[in-house]
């Protein structure tokens, strides 16, 4: 016989339904592991590893939902599917908390059980090889301490946001080297807010992201007019931007022009923490906004934000491009990303790419679009005027 894979661990004190539920899964190409509580639950993870834990809400001495909490903590990387046949709201949303990246509401046909362990398990596996590449990406330097008072480091934002300007860089499909777009990145004239990263920190530091997404956002819109309908624009936010209004408000300068452009966002961990983020994507959706995510982040954060987000883009951050024709392991690692993404409708696009060979050799991975200076570098756009400035 066949080994049966993924494997999974079932989680249910009725033997009736873990005998039925078994068989679905082992018809469905799942190898499965059964135990009538959590604490025998726990026991099997202590002596192998599953790639998808389906549990039961309702459960002897330690409920489902304590289970998922325990299984969060101590296996941030596990995906977990939670059932239950006594359904109401309160449940449904200390399991969405708790981390649950699928809850299923009894009767539910076989179809559908398949279906969701199928797709937790494809979304386990990519946040591990996302786990992977992280280790091949250096951290973020902290920024500097900015010395100064509150009121002046708040002028010296200002004063730098008031220089913003625009930089593009073209991103190109692998297939047939069509323009797909270009990532936009924000530029100004005050040093040491010239860049990105220390222009975030301090913003951060002072409670101003918001104040920058929106002025990004303004700058973005007042470039966009006569737009050609097949040409994306793809745009930098961070996660605190999912909590600002005039991101959803149908009136918003970029909104107008949703439909071609996609939202980027780099910290998967923290767009965990955004409330309600599934409601604030459909919202996004319904607007005409696509979604990518530039992120190799770890942990159930980033696999649940990663679910709830569902982008259509993933970028392969260049620390794992950059060498890749010299190390077969980088090479492979790419490879499994790609296959994993497109199981889940995901397409990939590779950042940093500086030669023809480093090209080919990511559009053999699998690589949907590629973007870098081989391909063409960061040009300043033409300067335009301003919108309006958000205040800090």
């Amino acid at each position: 016989m066949p080994m049966l894979s993924p494997g999974v661990l079932l989680v249910d004190d009725d033997e009736r339904m873990l005998r039925s539920l078994r068989r679905v899964l082992e018809r469905g190409g799942f190898g499965v592991t059964v135990a009538p509580d959590g604490a025998a639950a726990l026991d099997h993870l202590a002596h192998r590893p599953f790639e998808v834990v389906v549990t039961d809400v309702t459960l002897p001495r330690m409920s489902g939902l304590e289970l998922l909490e325990e299984l969060k903590r101590s296996r941030p990387d596990l995906p977990v599917v939670v059932y239950t046949g006594l359904p109401d709201a309160d449940t449904s949303e200390q399991a969405r908390r708790g981390g649950a990246l699928i809850y299923l509401v009894e009767p539910f046909r076989p179809r559908e059980l398949v279906d969701a362990v199928t797709v937790a398990a494809r979304h386990g596996a990519l946040a591990k090889t996302r786990v992977d590449a992280a280790r091949l990406v250096p951290p973020t330097p902290a920024g500097s301490q900015t010395l100064g008072r509150t009121h002046a480091r708040r002028a010296r934002l200002l004063a730098a946001l008031n220089t913003m300007s625009l930089h593009q860089q073209p991103i190109v499909t692998c297939a047939d080297d069509a323009l797909l777009g270009h990532e936009l990145f924000m530029r100004t004239d005050h040093a040491p807010f010239d860049q990105p990263v220390p222009l975030l920190q301090e913003a951060a530091a002072l409670g101003a992201l918001s104040a920058v997404g929106r002025t990004l956002r303004e700058e973005v819109a007042a470039r966009l007019h006569d737009t050609d309908p097949a040409h994306l624009w793809f745009v930098n936010q961070t996660p605190q931007d999912l909590e600002d209004l005039t991101l959803l408000d149908p009136a918003a300068p970029l909104t107008r022009h949703a439909r071609h452009v996609v939202l980027e966002f780099a910290d998967c961990a923290a767009l965990a923490a955004v409330p309600h983020l599934d409601q604030t994507v459909a919202e996004l959706r319904a607007l005409g906004y696509r979604l990518c995510l530039d992120d190799v982040g770890a942990g159930f954060s980033s696999l649940n934000a990663f679910a709830a987000l569902a982008p259509e883009w993933i970028k392969v951050d260049l620390h794992i491009t950059r060498g890749i024709e010299r190390d077969p392991a980088r090479a492979a690692l790419v490879s499994t990303l790609c296959r994993q993404a497109h199981e889940l409708g995901v397409l990939v696009i590779a950042e940093g790419v500086e030669s023809a060979s480093q090209r080919a050799l990511l559009a053999d991975a699998g690589c949907d679009a590629v973007q870098g200076y081989f391909i063409g570098g960061l040009a300043p756009c033409a300067p335009c005027d301003r919108r309006g400035q958000s205040g800090i």
